[in-house]
Order: C-alpha cells, then structure tokens, then sequence
C-alpha cells in the first residue's frame, strides 16, 4: 500500500494482524460494474517483458553452487521397478560421473554435467520387475475396455432421467466413439534441482500446486513438512503434468532423493524421451450412445455408456436439459498412470457429445446451429454464445471453395464455449484454416488474459484432435519423442478469432480449460459435411 501523499509504503502483509481483528460484515457490499477501474479491462501480463528478454527463471534455468546433475532411464514397463543395478562399477569408471541410484520407477545417474549424466544413465544395465500387464498392446487395452462395455453388469448410472427405451422419435442414430490415451508433452520436460541446508530441503521446481508438491516431497523422505522449503519457478507448460498430486512428481522426489544421499545440491532433468515414456496420461475412453431426435433434429431421448473413470459427471452428459436421459459407465481404470490433462473429462466427452447432436441433425435433415439453439434457446447464455459465433465465422452449411464449417458448444469449468472449426481436405488429410471462438465466462476478469487462454486451448486441443496417441506395446509406452508424438506447428496452426461475451450476474468461469473440448467435434462435424466423419480420435495418423 503506498500513501500517495506522503509516499510512506507498507506491505499488504503488515496489515494482517490487526486485519484478523476486525469483524465480518454480515452483508458485504461489492462494488457496482459502473465502478470497476480494473475488471474487464485490457491489462499486459507483468510476466510477458521477462518472457520475452529471457529474464524468467525456469526450472531447466537453476544454478547452484556446486551443482551436480542427474539423469533418468526408466524400465520398459509401466509400473515397473528397478531392482538391481547390473554395471554400476563400469558406469562408475565413467568421466565425471558421481555416482548411480534406484529412484522411484527408474534408476539416476548423478555426474558433473547433464550431457554426461544423460549418456551414462543411457548405458546403465538393470534388472526391474514384471508388472501383470508386461504384454500388453493398445490394441488389447482398447479391446477390453470394448469387450467390458458391452457387459451391463459392470455399468454404474451418471445420470439417468425419463425413458430413453420410449418410442416416437422418427430419427435413430447409434454411435461408435473411440479417443485414445495422450500425454502432455510440455515444452519444458520434467526437471527439478534440490538442495540440502542443514536440515532444510529447498526444493527447485516449475510446479501447478507449490503447497501440495511440498507436501508430497516431505512425505516421500519421511521427513517433517517445516524441513521442505519450495522455490516455485516459472513453467514450460503444465497443462495438469505438473499438477503434484503425489504419484506424477517422481521427477521432484527422485531430485529430494538424491540431494539427501549425496549431500549435494542435484538438479535432475529428463530426457524428452524419459518424459514421453514415462508420461502420466488422459485416460483412454471408449463410448456407444443411441439418441433419438425428433423431425427439426432436436434430442428426444440419449443413452450413453462409456469406459473409464469420470472426474466430473456434469461433463460427461449433454447439456441440452433432456427429458429422456441416461449416462452409464464403466467405473475403472486401466494400470496407465493417470494425471489431469488439460480439461480433463472435458476433453473427452464432448467430442462423444458434439459430434453425436451434428449426426442427428444430419440425419435429421436440419440445420446443427438451429437444431442447438431449438434446445437451450435462442436468449439463453448457450444460446448467445452459439449466435455470437455463428456470426463471428459466416455460418453456412454448404461446402464454399472445399471448405466446411463445423460447430461445437461447450460448458465447462463454468464458462462456455463455442466454437467453429473451417476445415478442408488436403491430401487425404483435414486442414483447419480458422477456428472462430465465442465464449462466456460470466465476467471477463482480463479480456486479454482470457483471449490468449482460448488462442493456445484451441492449438492444444487441435494437436489431440489430429495426432494425439500414446501407443502401448509390451506393456510400456512405444513412443519417444515428436516424431512419433507430433505436435501441432506453426505452419499447420490455424488462425483463431475469438469473441467475448459478458453475464455479470453468472458467477465467473474459468478461461484457461474451457477452449479445448470444442475443437475436436467442430473438427470432426466440418469433416462430415466434407464427406469424411472421424469417430476415432486422432484424426491423422
């Protein structure tokens, strides 16, 4: 706080303690939106001149005085562990290397340099345990999750509502849909640098959750939780990886590992490799839903069964308000290591969701916007949004010039969002020019915060849509790096135009999840006009 007449300064935090003595109004005023000077106004990130001049200090960045550095090589099978180091003495005779360690899920050789760390831990020869899963492939997972869906038995009720077995409707469509597992792949791999100072740990590390990565450190060495400083560094994309939830920070406790036993200050990077292979992952997910609609494509009825374990049962059914609802689904998860993935169920269900309302439309012979705004109505929130769009990107439902538009509608983390995908066919293969965006996030807090957010969601849900797949083979993970986990590059991105809408009475909506889910099925509904409907993500590939 600073006193603009005399200039005097004080931290905010020098007012807590008489600030704790105050009592509560029992009915606080807020402000008015006529008096806001900050909200809903275009401010610059503070962050972006230090991102721009280099000036960010990241993880991969941290230099400590006496710094060693570790590498990581991990078993060829999920789950698996090391036991038993077959050639420490030969890795140990190697130039500059330190010493070899088991760490958790892997083994770490710690050296003076990363080149030598990483090229040493590259020869390490180890013996590791064999998980029940050792042969499994993608295919036999996906067959199972197929083969489990199919049993009624095993089917818990999301939501169930009406009767979906009720006749009438004059249109029947049954769907098929397949999205497979995807890893997060941030720029940034998995990296972290620890040091010891008396009985301190401070901890170096990009992190999504500073107070749960602490907690989990302190935990993992069994030490008390006052003893673990952290130093929480700007991240190279998160996207939920660096969530910290305990079991996705091997990176950050194997580096706690080795400064204790060291008593060195360590920092620890992985491999792109190591950070594909050993990726905590969106689940795979498999759906088959029977909806029936009436003769202008509005939704009579919806049955829904799917395998994999739901997070948020809002975002795994339609946000239409059907009358004749059902959701069911298959309550597990297979041994891939889970972590949240950017929108998490809203990544997934959606694409199931969207592209189903666009084939009963077609089916039904009736526009997939009007069919939309028929069911939440044309004044609503969802219906404002899918109109602001609509005219944002020229609707049209004729293929111009090879290209087709595709639209997909959206709620989640209480924003919605819709969006239209102009896709056309080059090749054999889609290639999305323009994706126009129309959300409402209740409040805008930043307008350009909130722009940005949905720029860099439709890039990220785009790279799943088209080529996102982890494949398993002999129960580990076959890809390695971007040549056979590709990204989408700048050549290949589309431009994205977006439009915000404001309900000040909504309670604010998140900006940073909400534009993935639509991409996909936009995608995949311009591509069925185009003559071509994917059910099966990726798309490419």
């Amino acid at each position: 706080m600073i006193h603009e007449a005399s200039g005097k300064q004080l931290a905010y935090g020098a007012l807590v303690a008489d600030a704790a003595e105050m009592e509560l109004p029992a009915e606080p005023r807020l402000k008015t939106p006529d008096a806001w000077r900050y909200i809903g106004t275009r401010m610059p990130r503070v962050d972006i001149p230090d991102k721009v001049f280099a000036r960010s200090t990241y993880g991969m960045d941290v230099a400590l005085d006496g710094m060693l550095h570790a590498a990581v090589a991990l078993p060829p099978h999920v789950g698996a562990e090391v036991t038993t180091i077959t050639n420490e003495a030969e890795i140990l005779k190697r130039r500059g290397v330190h010493s070899v360690h088991i760490v958790p899920h892997g083994v770490a050789v710690v050296a003076d340099n990363p080149w030598r760390a990483e090229q040493a831990v590259r020869a390490v020869t180890f013996d590791h345990t064999t998980p029940p899963w050792a042969s499994a492939t993608t295919a036999s997972l996906f067959e199972e999750m197929r083969t489990k869906l199919g049993d009624d038995e095993l089917l818990t009720t999301v939501v169930e509502h009406g009767d979906v077995a009720g006749g009438g409707a004059e249109v029947v469509v049954e769907g098929a849909y397949e999205v497979p597992y995807v890893a997060h792949a941030p720029m940034e791999v998995m990296n972290a640098a620890c040091q010891l100072d008396g009985d301190i740990l401070h901890v170096y590390v990009g992190t999504q959750n500073p107070l749960g990565c602490r907690v989990n450190v302190a935990d993992f060495l069994g030490m008390e939780r006052e003893r673990v400083e952290l130093h929480p560094l700007t991240m190279g994309g998160g996207f939920g990886r660096r969530a910290s939830m305990g079991p996705d920070q091997d990176h950050v406790n194997a580096a706690a590992q080795l400064a204790v036993a060291t008593g060195k200050p360590i920092k620890l990077m992985w491999s792109r490799e190591a950070d594909i292979k050993g990726c905590h992952m969106r689940n795979g997910c498999v759906a088959r839903i029977r909806a029936t609609a009436r003769p202008d494509g509005t939704i009579a009825s919806w049955d829904q069964r799917s395998y994999g374990k739901v997070n948020n049962p809002e975002e795994a059914a339609p946000h239409y308000g059907l009358e004749h609802l059902r959701v069911r689904n298959v309550d597990e998860q297979q041994f891939i290591p889970f972590a949240y993935w950017r929108s998490v169920d809203a990544s997934i269900y959606p694409f199931f969701i969207e592209s189903m309302v666009d084939e009963l439309a077609e089916a039904a012979g009736a526009d997939p916007l009007q069919t939309r705004l028929a069911m939440v109505g044309s004044d609503s929130r969802e219906g404002r949004v899918l109109r602001a769009v609509a005219e944002l990107a020229g609707w049209r439902t004729d293929v111009v010039d090879g290209k087709a538009l595709g639209l997909a509608m959206v709620r989640s983390f209480g924003t919605i969002v819709a969006q239209v995908a102009e896709v056309s066919m080059e090749a054999g293969r889609p290639r999305v020019h323009t994706v126009y965006v129309a959300a409402d996030l209740g409040t805008a807090i930043n307008p350009d915060s909130v722009e940005a957010q949905l720029q860099g969601g439709v890039q990220f849900g785009l790279t799943a849509a088209l080529y996102g797949r982890i494949d398993i083979e002999n129960g580990g993970v076959k890809n390695s790096n971007f040549h056979d986990y590709p990204m989408v590059r700048m050549a290949d991105a589309p431009k994205v135009e977006v439009t915000l809408l404001s309900s000040p009475d909504a309670t604010v909506g998140g900006a940073g999840e909400p534009g993935v889910p639509p991409v996909a099925p936009a995608v995949a509904n311009a591509m069925a006009r185009l003559g071509k409907r994917p059910r099966t993500l990726p798309i490419v590939g």
